[in-house]
């Protein structure tokens, strides 16, 4: 229920006072606003590290003293043109006259304007910068808040070019600092204090340096005194020497909300670093209303200590979310939900901050703070902010439930996922791909795909470990942005075996970049590597956990390739002994990571979407331990058809019948009751760049030569008829579909899979009774299907109709069968309707109208028979009121 207007301040309070009532910051007795963060004890105030600092001028400046003798000056100047120094002098800077000096603890407010000279200069809008600056222990922090001001009648295009700028000057006997360390979270190389040459050099004017990535900056006097430079967030530094100072400078870029308005900063500079508690800016709310099941942004920044945000000792950040009140105060539910550090890509076009994405699970009125723990002080909170969700204008997010072998939306429509592996862009992160692939899967019916994080397609993690790469991390956005877009729902794979394996030279984790693993199976037991992941599922939940378009979380593909030990059947009489021993010990590894890489991710995942894992195991012997894994609510398999050569049975050379078996086999007493889908399905077949080396297996090749898609949509129908939770899914998405533009393949699956979730919807997914006519020997016809108590949706298939009489012996399409008669299940008494699918060409054709009366007393109720219209290869038939 929407909140009337005239009620929404009064319960926003209420909302709020139940967030602060909770380890509120203390209040400045003064001015009611929150104290500032304590302070760190050493003064360092005596003997040569004697400092002290002092703020003023006309612009402000920052002044940083050591030992009565200036040290370094901070400031911001309009960029372009000749590049002044900060202070005037020729041969030493000369301090402004008004400069104050602040005590340890005490802060100033300095406010100036910065106005743009020459030719139109009075219609540009001028700077106005408010600094508050804060004296630490060891330094001083200073909040940098730019505000345009414009000219009458003028709309804000943009500020005009701004930097803020450092100047370090040479100390006794003209002793000049030199850079020591940097923390630089895009950089591929550990820099080492003792190797100069990995720190970038002065250039001779910064116009010319070349910038490079950091957030903390360390100088060293020759004497042993320390300078440290650091940020609210990494930005692109120019660095420079002059005759009378070092220079280091940035340019100052657009709010990421507001591009035509500077962003907000806190900087920091001091003889020491910064170990005083964190300061948080204000906490912005991207809207102050939603609807239940779509999600708000809250944004702020955290400056502590400034560096690395990735870093394994930077803050833990969370959004602490206090639910509508049903009842007395200990039923209020609390949801915390993890923050992620967003920076733009490429040269930063805005500040870095942290954010948080929260999807309200229902309508009702939610207070939201950000709590920052860590380090040693005491835990630091925000201010608060009040969202109202009201009814949902979405289905929701996508439910996998044990016991069920359907999966649903929030709303508890079923979800019956019909699609294909869209897994990597041909280009490293490129969007763009993704809208065009949206484009055609949805227009053809499809609402499924399954995407990787993979080293040459999507690669979050890298180069180093724990570093995000932005533009991937804003790729993943626009790829979600566009499923959600057009009702498409993705599984994201988290970790792939290839990467682990034939490509570990590259991974983040592995020595030869710089982390700690020299084997594969390690990745698995490291206790070093266990955090790192960690990390990366703590990103993935807090920045796209809130996406309706996320399907499922797959943790892992194809583990047991990831730990080949793993591979044999551990049980099979036929493996041998020392094998076997192996096999369990690894099985049993994967079982304990899994288990806790997946509670990890879930307990951070707010909308708790369905976790999967899969394995490359032959389907005839699943690992049943992970499919009931706790937890992992979705059940994947893969399976490919074998070359005929290597077909070891009829079965394999049947591609509807081999997927019948297969969605048969899950059902079976021991295997997890739960959704079961095949993630990849398709063709064994060589990989692109072995074609190209190989003539003969190039024309032998079944993805070229299958230019109509037989197998695609054998496997389709035969996975939805026969009782998987959604289609198979094609893996040779490129070399196949978009080869052959076989994207109208999906149509006839779309349409049959919206009758079949109708019919769940009115009967019960898991009420619904599988058909099968697999057991009758010398059948012409496979009848396969899903039937309930008031409707049945069944395919019927010409079983000459397969891969291998069509594409391996050659055989002409097989003729249309005429006269056909089939016989279905009682239905409960009702009128209904039959309809037709050309599961070809995705039409309807109406049929005759049943009438079914209630059954005699003592007598069963009456089959139902049905003349088939002529077909070629398929057709179904759906029955329902």
């Amino acid at each position: 229920m929407r909140t009337p207007p005239f009620l929404a301040g009064p319960l926003a309070l209420c909302a709020l006072c139940a967030l602060h009532a909770a380890e509120a910051p203390p209040k400045d007795k003064d001015n009611d606003k929150p104290a500032a963060p304590a302070q760190d004890p050493k003064d360092n105030t005596d003997g040569k590290n004697a400092f002290e600092v002092r703020v003023g001028g006309d612009p402000a400046r920052l002044l940083i003293y050591r030992n009565g003798r200036l040290a370094a000056a901070a400031g911001i100047r309009l960029k372009g043109g000749a590049l002044a120094p900060l202070l005037p002098g020729t041969s030493a800077p000369e301090e402004p006259k008004d400069a104050k000096a602040l005590a340890a603890g005490e802060e100033t407010i300095a406010r100036f304007v910065l106005r743009p000279e020459g030719d139109g200069a009075q219609k540009q809008p001028a700077i106005e910068f408010l600094l508050n600056a804060a004296r630490t222990g060891s330094g001083v922090r200073v909040l940098v808040s730019p505000a345009l001001v414009l000219p009458r009648g003028s709309v804000a295009e943009g500020p005009p070019p701004l930097e803020w700028t450092l100047e370090l000057y040479p100390g006794e006997k003209d002793a000049w600092p030199a850079l020591k360390e940097l923390d630089a979270p895009r950089e591929v190389v550990e820099l080492d204090r003792t190797r100069q040459g990995d720190l970038p050099e002065p250039a001779e004017k910064l116009d010319d340096a070349k910038p490079f990535h950091a957030g903390r900056i360390s100088f060293a006097s020759p004497d042993g005194a320390r300078l440290e430079v650091a940020r609210s967030a990494p930005v692109d530094w120019r660095y420079a020497k002059t005759k009378t100072a070092l220079q280091l400078s940035h340019d100052l870029r657009g709010d990421p909300r507001e591009p035509a308005r500077p962003g907000t900063f806190v900087f920091y500079l001091g003889s020491d670093r910064d170990a005083a508690a964190p300061a948080p800016g204000p906490l912005r709310v991207s809207r102050a209303r939603t609807p239940a099941w779509d999600w708000i942004e809250g944004a702020i920044r955290v400056y502590q200590g400034g560096g690395d945000p990735f870093a394994r000792d930077g803050p833990i950040v969370m959004a602490e979310i206090i639910g509508p009140r049903d009842g007395p105060p200990e039923r209020t539910k609390v949801y915390r939900v993890p923050c992620f550090f967003w920076e733009g890509s490429g040269p930063a076009p805005a500040e870095g901050e942290y954010r948080f994405r929260f999807a309200p699970p229902e309508p009702g009125l939610f207070g939201v703070r950000v709590k920052i723990a860590g380090g040693g002080w005491t835990e630091v909170v925000s201010d608060a902010a009040a969202v109202q969700a009201g009814p949902p204008a979405s289905e929701g997010f996508v439910k996998a439930d044990d016991g069920q072998r359907m999966l649903r939306f929030e709303n508890g429509d079923p979800y019956i996922p019909v699609g294909l592996n869209l897994a990597w862009p041909k280009n490293q992160s490129n969007a763009e791909e993704y809208d065009r692939r949206f484009a055609e899967l949805a227009r053809h019916g499809g609402n499924a795909a399954r995407i990787w994080l993979s080293s040459w397609g999507l690669p979050l993690e890298g180069p180093k470990a724990g570093r995000i790469d932005p533009a991937v991390a804003e790729a993943l956005d626009s790829i979600f942005l566009a499923a959600q877009a057009r009702g498409i729902r993705l599984i994201l794979v988290i970790e792939n075996a290839h990467d682990l394996t034939v490509a570990s030279a590259r991974h983040p984790y592995f020595r030869e970049q710089g982390g700690p693993l020299l084997a594969t199976a390690e990745f698995f037991r490291d206790a070093e590597v266990a955090e790192f992941f960690q990390r990366r599922l703590t990103y993935l939940a807090a920045r796209y956990g809130a996406y309706r378009s996320l399907l499922a979380w797959e943790l892992l593909n194809e583990v047991d390739e990831a730990w080949p030990a793993a591979y044999p059947d551990p049980d099979d009489p036929h493996t041998g002994d020392v094998d076997a021993d192996r096999s369990r010990a690894a099985r049993r590894g994967i079982l304990e990571w899994a288990q806790r890489m997946g509670s990890f991710l879930s307990g951070l995942d707010v909308p708790r979407h369905p976790l999967t894992i899969s394995t490359a195991l032959p389907l005839g012997r699943p690992w049943k331990e992970l499919e009931l894994l706790k937890g992992f609510s979705l059940v994947q398999a893969h399976g490919y058809v074998p070359e005929a050569a290597n077909a070891h049975s009829d079965l394999a050379l049947d591609d509807a019948g081999l997927v019948a078996a297969w969605a048969k086999s899950a059902r079976e007493v021991g295997r997890a009751h739960r959704p079961y889908l095949l993630g990849e399905f398709g063709y064994r077949a060589l990989h692109d760049e072995d074609l190209a080396k190989d003539a003969d297996a190039a024309k032998r090749d079944r993805n070229r030569r299958d230019t109509g898609g037989l197998l695609w949509h054998n496997a389709m129908f035969a996975g939805l008829a026969g009782g998987m939770a959604g289609t198979p899914m094609l893996w040779w998405w490129d070399r196949h579909v978009e080869q052959h533009n076989l994207w109208q393949r999906l149509e006839g699956p779309a349409a049959f899979a919206r009758e079949l979730a109708a019919l769940a919807k009115r009967d019960g997914g898991d009420a619904l009774r599988a058909l099968s006519n697999e057991s009758e020997d010398g059948a012409k016809v496979r009848v396969l299907g899903r039937v309930g108590d008031t409707g049945q949706c069944v395919w019927i298939q010409d079983r000459r109709s397969t891969w291998s009489q069509l594409l391996e012996e050659g055989k002409k399409t097989p003729d249309e069968i005429k006269g056909l008669e089939v016989t279905l299940p009682a239905l409960k008494p009702g009128t209904y309707r039959v309809r037709w699918l050309d599961t070809w060409k995705a039409k309807w054709t109406d049929g005759e109208t049943l009438s079914i009366e209630p059954p005699k007393e003592g007598k069963k109720p009456k089959a139902i028979e049905l003349k088939v219209p002529r077909f070629q290869r398929d057709i179904a038939v759906v029955v329902g009121p």
